[in-house]
């Protein structure tokens, strides 16, 4: 397993367990339609048996302020657009929290992927 990237940048390995091993994790696909107020998340690299081969995937795992439940998956949509909301819409000096919602999207080829949107 590799750490890929933190926030805060302030989390120590025993937070991490939370995001990466911990038996509590909820993954998104079981979490579809639910909303959070993220307060910290970890991306990582680990590897996957999937289809009978072992295959290196990045998982973004996330944590809500409110209830401190750690939402987990290796979706690259939901990923990227976390990433992306994080990093360009979050104002830190605005007092309102900020709200994501986990959901689903069909692709053109009709296949289900999970992401997220801010609220």
């Amino acid at each position: 397993m590799e750490i890929v990237r933190t926030y805060p940048d302030t989390l120590r390995k025993r937070d991490i367990y939370k995001f990466v091993d911990d038996p509590d994790i909820v993954a998104v696909k079981n979490a579809v339609g639910t909303v959070l107020t993220p307060d910290a998340f970890v991306v990582y690299k680990d590897t996957q048996t999937i289809s009978g081969e072992e295959k290196e995937v990045e998982i973004i795992a996330i944590r809500d302020k409110e209830t401190g439940t750690v939402f987990a998956s290796n979706s690259k949509y939901l990923r990227e657009e976390f990433i992306k909301i994080m990093d360009n819409y979050l104002d830190p000096d605005d007092p309102e929290p900020v709200l994501i919602e986990l959901v689903e999207g069909t692709s053109k080829a009709g296949r289900s992927y999970k992401t997220c949107k801010l609220l």
